[in-house]
């Protein structure tokens, strides 16, 4: 499972686990939930943004955003609309 996550004060956390990345402070910050993550999360350093984010976000979109609903929006694939399925199909 895939997190956004940010710290709740100004320090930052450097895990040592090889799969969490470095959490900035007050940075939202796409993480698997690891022992890690949980473990900060129980603790108070960490708070969850978003849960069960899709496997195509990477952190580099997720900073050109100023909201995490927004980046998450942009994430999900739209179905085209019947009048454009008919009009594809005409051309």
């Amino acid at each position: 499972m895939t997190l956004i996550v940010r710290t709740t004060g100004k320090f930052m956390l450097s895990p040592s686990d090889g799969l969490s990345p470095i959490f900035k402070a007050y940075r939202n910050t796409l993480t698997p939930k690891t022992e890690f993550v949980t473990n900060r999360i129980n603790l108070g350093q960490l708070i969850v943004v978003a849960t069960d984010v899709p496997e195509k976000a990477n952190q580099a979109d997720l900073d050109k955003f100023d909201s995490v609903d927004d980046y998450l929006k942009s994430l999900v694939v739209k179905a085209p609309t019947i009048q454009a399925v008919k009009e594809k199909a005409k051309a």
